[in-house]
């Protein structure tokens, strides 16, 4: 039973139904051989021995008939006896004949028929001649020694017959044990082969109870393999449940750490004094920090679910709708604004795609997006201070500068005046006293006017700008045809309208001063770099010195006999409040060259 529980499933069925081929066979084969032995038996009785019996008991019967009658008719003689009885002994002589032929031809291989058939060829012989020569035959003798061959073969045939009789019954007894032995022992055979044949079944239960169990995270104990299929298969599940063991293990170590490193970032989250606000992909609120619940002054509840566009984030939101929009579906990367909240709170607010690149490098995708919102009040007010400061340090440069650069005129039209009017009655030509006096007095008009735009610089309005058709209006307007514009229909930029116009008119035209009257060109390009935009304004002129170069910005530094120097302070003053910066170079073929940086709109 060990070795049948070690064969595969297949060779189970081969040698189950081997066996019940050989236990249906040998049943078959010995109650086939048993039926023919018996038929054979019963042929040969009924057929052979049995005919015998009776044609021999009419012969003793005959023979025992004659006697009785010679005994009865003592004077009769035999030959009268013979002629009598003679007819019927033939064909009882040639009836005995036919059986004992019948028997050597039927019956040969029986080992008890030559005896039979011996004692009755004696007994047929005896009848023949009896029949045959009456005259020389003692008819009471030869019927005796009838009667004695008779008996002797009707013993042997009666013999044969009753051993016929106990073989059968022992034959049928013995069918009948070996019959009922082979149905036991192929019930047994069958009992042991459901066994075994069942016994994969309860494996296979035991496995469904196991997988059961391993779904619902129940223990699930190792299952005893074998070497058949399902105990290959057992092995393997086992093999499966202890690597899911060593996965589990690793998982829990796996998912342990990731809860200690979210506890990490958190708690650093938490911890940042920027206020953040995660989003989804559908922009709505996934998670909000502390910083920002302070900031707003609200519960993450009260967020958590909505909308990054419902109050009261919505009103910070860079760009509104649209530009969440565009960071979500990732056709912006940054989105950068300072906003005004309440009277006197300034936050920066950043607006940037959560990406989610996973194990690919080159590749992300656009899982939600990051509010990062910075409270730069204090930088605001800060910075305000210092250009206070600094504004009022170059006031207080500007006005010492203003009394020396006052001071002379006036000392001149004083000297002027003076002379005028003591050489007026002797005074041949007033006009040129007069002349010098008017363009003092100019010169001093130009720097009172200068300082007073410096000294009281509005505040600047950022609006969107086409740049192509404004610095063609400026162009047309200063209606010089050395000023050539080339500059792509698409560009925009944040700022302040009456500033930039200021700023370029300025630079222009000092481009002109420094050609003069005739010749030379004057070309206003632009181009974009990233989020920012570069203005420039060339000229073939002769250029700066590089010692002006060095100091151009403060207030009466100028490369011009003629000029003050404020109008590139001023113009460096107007685009700082912008967001903007101006830089002036001598170009690389000679001439002068300024470069104003702007933010792109």
């Amino acid at each position: 039973m060990i070795l049948f529980g070690q064969l595969s499933i297949l060779r189970r069925l081969l040698l189950a139904y081997f066996l019940l081929i050989v236990v249906v066979g040998a049943v078959t084969s010995v109650a086939s051989l048993r039926i023919w032995n018996s038929t054979t038996q019963m042929v040969l009785t009924g057929d052979g021995l049995l005919p015998l019996a009776n044609a021999l008991g009419e012969l003793k019967a005959l023979s025992a008939a004659t006697s009785s009658y010679l005994e009865a008719r003592p004077n009769a003689t035999q030959e009268d006896e013979i002629a009598r009885y003679s007819g019927a002994l033939k064909t009882r002589a040639k009836h005995l004949e036919k059986h004992r032929e019948k028997l050597l031809t039927k019956w040969s291989d029986q080992g008890f028929i030559p005896a039979i058939t011996d004692s009755l060829g004696e007994l047929v012989q005896t009848l023949e001649v009896l029949s045959s020569e009456p005259e020389e035959t003692n008819l009471s003798s030869d019927l005796r020694q009838i009667d004695e061959q008779t008996q002797r073969t009707l013993v042997l045939t009666r013999a044969r017959l009753t051993q016929f009789t106990r073989r059968a019954e022992q034959i049928r007894s013995g069918e009948l044990r070996l019959l009922i032995g082979l149905a036991i022992a192929g019930v047994l055979a069958v009992i042991l082969l459901s066994v075994a044949m069942i016994a994969p079944l309860r494996r296979l239960q035991l496995l469904r109870q196991a997988v059961h169990d391993l779904e619902r995270g129940r223990p699930v104990p190792e299952l005893a393999g074998g070497q058949d299929e399902i105990g290959r298969v057992l092995q393997a599940f086992n093999r499966m449940v202890e690597a899911i063991r060593r996965r589990e293990g690793v998982l829990g170590d796996e998912r342990s750490q990731a809860r200690a490193l979210q506890r990490e970032a958190d708690n650093l989250v938490e911890s940042i004094p920027l206020a953040i606000v995660l989003a989804d992909g559908s922009g709505r609120v996934r998670r909000i920090n502390r910083a920002a619940r302070n900031l707003l002054g609200t519960r993450p509840q009260d967020l958590v679910g909505k909308s990054l566009n419902a109050p009261p984030i919505g009103p910070l939101l860079p760009g509104g709708e649209t530009r969440l929009q565009s960071i979500l579906s990732g056709d912006e990367q940054w989105v950068m604004e300072e906003v005004s909240h309440g009277a006197k709170q300034t936050l920066t607010v950043h607006l940037i795609p959560l990406e989610d690149r996973g194990e690919r490098v080159l590749t992300s995708q656009i899982k939600g997006a990051i509010l990062v919102i910075e409270d730069v009040s204090r930088r605001v007010q800060a910075e305000e201070g210092l250009r206070r400061h600094e504004r009022h340090a170059a006031m207080g440069r500007v006005a010492a500068r203003v009394v020396h650069e006052v001071r002379n005129p006036l000392s001149t039209i004083g000297l002027a005046a003076r002379m005028l009017s003591d050489d007026l009655p002797k005074n041949s030509d007033p006009e040129g006293w007069l002349a010098q006096i008017r363009s003092e007095a100019e010169r001093l008009e130009r720097v009172t006017d200068a300082y007073l735009r410096l000294a009281r610089l509005p505040d600047p309005q950022p609006n969107p700008i086409i740049l192509a058709p404004f610095v063609k209006e400026v162009a047309a307007f200063l209606n010089d045809p050395r000023i050539s514009v080339e500059i792509d229909h698409e560009l925009r930029v944040m700022a302040d309208i009456d500033g930039l116009k200021g700023v370029l008119m300025n630079l222009i035209q000092n481009a002109q001063q420094a050609l003069g009257e005739e010749g030379g060109s004057i070309q206003v390009q632009a181009k974009g770099e990233g989020d920012r935009t570069v203005l420039t304004i060339t000229d073939n002129g002769p250029g700066l010195p590089n010692n002006v170069l060095q100091q151009l910005g403060e207030p009466f530094v100028d490369g011009r006999p003629s000029g003050t120097g404020l109008g590139i302070a001023l113009a460096m003053e107007i685009l700082s409040n912008q967001d903007g910066h101006l830089t002036i170079e001598n170009g690389e073929q000679g001439g002068a060259r300024c470069l104003i940086n702007l933010p792109q709109a």
